[in-house]
């Protein structure tokens, strides 16, 4: 029964996609009730995380590492609500737009290919298809940069408010960064969050708003048309491209244009954006804003079309420098959500989480807000209860000049938490009946829809219903519902692949770039006694300078025992990190069993590390592997050598020796409370045991977690390793393996974690019926575009230096299997660029 609770939604952050498994960031976002919702809503109900598990479910180790990071990084980037206002472009020093009549934009939708000729191509053993002309143009492109945001003042959100039409007290809100402050202006229907100078979430009637609730069969045209419209009506008066989202119903995007015309991407094909969700009576529900700040740098010589889509074909393993590709499964419209709804005039009993906001002026009442309803009536001390926690409240709705609010007769802080049950629905005699898919047990949906899914298959179709469990019955809140093959709704994450662009050379010196190394097959050579470097070369038949730049080496020291990678004569080209080496390298050890049905298996030993920026997934080979195999997702150290790369760019070394720092070193379960704190400028997680010690949450990847359980002060149980050397703000540090609440919700039985991790990972792999074919790739659109690394969400280890807006030439087209494809190529010349890889922004 573990596996049902260990993701209750945790909205103490109330606004933060706070569950998406590895990569969420700490920062608040816009709206405090729909952000949570939303978050509720995309990840649905997971199982006990545990991060191994699902690390084995696809190709290769290498794939599955970076396609389950790319997916939660993906996810996290779509669903957290940090947003820009704009009525003017967001240029300094560039005249705003004239009052003018912006043209309707023609509707982009990415998943039709456009009617041109189509030039097949050989492209990583299947067959790539450029179904969209190269432009010839432009030879030069501009360079911008971006600007921080600004704390936002009570006078910009008024202004803001009374663009939308919003007039209304003004109340606090955290702002985007520890300390700032943010303001939340709403007339009792509509709602506008304001968070900086440069976002804002607009909702034009809170109180009705769900998750999933645009309309799904409206065409581009009256999208287009309706979208146009309330863009001129509000002061958004600059040109825009727009696309269809595809993600969720009615969802749109508008990405406004740079000065000489060009959209901005981020990473993982993300845009810089307005995100509009249209109803079924074309009406702007809910208008997010995702726009930065910049200014103009210079004009720079760029690469032709044609030599950016040479890179991409000539790429010969997933890793490629100067090149970001994200690959992500398409996105759908299939999935439903049914809020639960209350009478007006009668007395019930709501159960919901409540959020505290502050008036702006002297004396004001504060908002308080139960879910998605403003409160009213008997409501003194529900300013003082910690946001996020749930009452029990008792009331009645009323509706007032319009307006709809929950009228408090009594409060209590509850006991109870939400949880989620999936299982099928049925009809028996007049009731909806619940079966739970753990075999719980049934339950009656009181109230439920007439519309629902009956009678779904379990594993196929999705259906889950929240709700607190009250003496064994369910006081559901909202049901979510994907059917088969939806692939849980949204746009899934897939893989992904590029180690980042290239630094920036402004300096007007370029810089020489290595040769590039020698391609052909490899094979490797251990140093004996006597050996130099020249004469290494001569046996080979290749230059010193060759076999330096395979190894690099950047001195002629070499030592007895050294493997050394020889670069061969044949025409494939080589991965680039091939030849790197690894001296008392830190990092994780796992062990891979592969079960095959004939009861044959194979093992594979892979080590995991980060280097700098740059995260390595290796497969070792070497001499007394199986000596390692009771460390398994355990700290060891390393010498190796990556020697070759497959097709689908897993790497593997050569491993000369290990160590293993502690090798008493063991896992534990570990039981105590979560909280948010800053800790060294960042939001963290940290854990205080019952026996009083706390330490910072970490990702098995050594990453800050961002994932709580349940509301503050409830008993968590942590699957967790604590290595007695690595520590984080003065803090020691757990990397947690799994998770789980300490208290069953639904019987208040406590629950019992066991330890895992420390097994081997078993797959069983199927027979194999014959050669994996690759799906095909279609190329359906070409163009530039300007990229920049996401100001928000990029990892801990950016570069802390000026970011810019800099080209690059934009690759999108769709897989035979209809995953979306991107490809971000920079377009800068190279005597603008140094050889130096710019930190990226990537997962974990």
């Amino acid at each position: 029964m573990n596996d049902k609770l260990s993701n209750n939604v945790d909205r103490d952050d109330e606004t933060i996609a706070r569950k998406l498994n590895q990569v969420a960031e700490g920062t608040r976002a816009s709206s405090q009730f729909a952000a949570d919702l939303e978050e509720r809503l995309r990840d649905a109900h997971r199982p006990k995380t545990n991060w191994f598990s699902t690390r084995f479910a696809q190709i290769s180790p290498t794939l599955r590492w970076v396609a389950l990071m790319i997916l939660l990084a993906l996810v996290l980037s779509w669903s957290i609500r940090t947003l820009i206002p704009a009525p003017q472009p967001a240029i300094d020093n560039t005249p705003a737009v004239p009052d003018r009549s912006t043209p309707t934009p023609e509707l982009i939708n990415p998943s039709v290919t456009p009617a041109t000729e189509v030039s097949s191509y050989d492209w990583r053993s299947t067959k790539l298809y450029l179904a969209a002309p190269l432009p010839e143009y432009p030879a030069q492109a501009n360079l911008y940069l971006l600007k921080d945001e600004q704390p936002v003042t009570e006078d910009v959100a008024l202004a803001l408010a009374n663009q939308f039409g919003v007039q209304g007290p003004v109340y606090n809100m955290p702002g985007p960064l520890p300390g700032a402050t943010g303001y939340l202006i709403t007339d009792g229907r509509q709602r506008l969050y304001v968070q900086s100078n440069l976002n804002f979430d607009y909702y034009a009637d809170y109180t009705a708003y769900a998750y999933l609730s645009g309309a799904g069969n409206i065409s581009a045209e009256q999208a287009a048309a309706a979208i146009d419209v309330f863009m001129k009506s509000h002061g958004l008066d600059f040109e825009y491209q727009l696309k269809y989202a595809s993600l969720n119903p009615g969802l749109y995007y508008a990405l406004p244009f740079t000065p000489d015309g060009k959209p901005v991407y981020r990473d993982y094909n993300i845009p810089e954006r307005l995100e509009f969700t249209l109803d079924e009576n074309l009406q702007a529900i809910r208008v997010t804003s995702y726009r930065i700040n910049y200014s103009l740098t210079g004009t720079y010589g760029i690469r032709t079309a044609q030599e950016a889509f040479q890179q991409i074909l000539d790429q010969s393993a997933v890793i490629q420098n100067g090149v970001l590709e994200t690959v992500s499964s398409a996105g759908n419209s299939d999935g439903r959500v049914w809020s639960r709804s209350y009478p007006d005039n009668q007395r019930i009993t709501l159960y919901a989480q409540v959020t505290s906001n502050s008036a702006t002026e002297a004396g004001g009442q504060p908002l308080i807000t139960m879910g998605q309803y403003t409160a009213v009536g008997n409501v003194s001390g529900l300013e003082n209860v910690e946001t996020g926690t749930y009452v029990e409240a008792t009331g009645q709705f009323s509706i007032e000049n319009g307006i709809r609010t929950f009228i408090v007769e009594s409060w209590k802080v509850s006991t109870l938490q939400e949880t989620g049950v999936s299982g099928t629905l049925r009809f028996e005699g007049d009731r909806t009946i619940l079966t739970a898919d753990d075999g719980s047990g049934e339950y009656a949906i009181v109230d439920a829809p007439s519309d629902l899914p009956l009678n779904t298959t379990a594993g196929e179709d999705y259906l889950v219903v929240y709700g607190m469990m009250l003496n064994n019955k369910l006081e559901w809140t909202s049901i979510q519902y994907y059917p088969s093959g939806s692939g849980g709704g949204g746009g899934g994450g897939g893989g992904g692949s590029g180690t980042g662009f290239y630094q920036l050379n402004l300096s007007g010196t370029p810089v020489p770039f290595p040769t590039p190394q020698v391609p052909g097959e490899l094979s490797t050579y251990t140093i004996r006694q006597g050996d130099t470097l020249s004469k290494i070369a001569q046996d080979n038949g290749i230059t010193v300078d060759q076999l330096a730049q395979a190894n690099n080496l950047t001195d002629t020291n070499i030592f007895v025992g050294q493997s050394l990678v020889i670069p061969g004569s044949g025409s494939q080209p080589q991965n680039p990190l091939i030849g790197k080496r690894f001296e008392n390298q830190r990092g994780f050890f796992s062990l891979n069993i592969y079960r095959k049905p004939d009861g044959s298996q194979r093992k594979v030993y892979s080590f995991t590390s980060r280097e700098e920026n740059t995260v390595y997934f290796l497969n070792l080979e070497g001499e007394n592997l199986a000596d390692l195999e009771k460390y398994h997702n355990r700290p060891i150290n390393i010498w190796a050598t990556i020697t070759s790369a497959d097709q689908f760019g897993t790497l593997t070394a050569k491993l000369d020796r290990w160590e293993v720092p502690f090798p008493d070193l063991q896992m534990q379960i570990l039981r105590g409370t979560q909280k948010t704190e800053i800790v060294a400028e960042q939001p963290v997680e940290l854990f205080t045991t019952d026996a009083g010690k706390t330490y910072v949450e970490l990702y098995p990847t050594g990453d800050l977690s961002n994932s709580i359980l349940g509301a503050p002060g409830d008993g968590v149980l942590h699957e967790a390793l604590a290595i007695p050397d690595e520590a984080y703000g003065g803090y020691p540090t757990i990397r947690i393996f799994s998770s789980s609440m300490a208290v069953n919700p639904k019987d208040g039985q406590a629950i019992e974690l066991t330890i895992t991790a420390n097994q081997p990972n078993i797959v069983d792999e199927a027979q194999d019926t014959g050669s994996y074919v690759p799906p095909e790739l279609t190329i359906e659109t070409v163009e530039l575009v300007y990229y920049v690394p996401d100001p928000h969400f990029g990892n801990q280890n950016l570069n802390t230096g000026p970011r810019y807006l800099q080209p690059a030439w934009r690759f999108y087209g769709h897989y035979s299997d209809g995953s979306e494809v991107g490809f971000l190529v920079q377009a800068l010349k190279q005597e603008f660029l140094l050889p130096e890889l710019d930190p990226y922004s990537g997962p974990g």
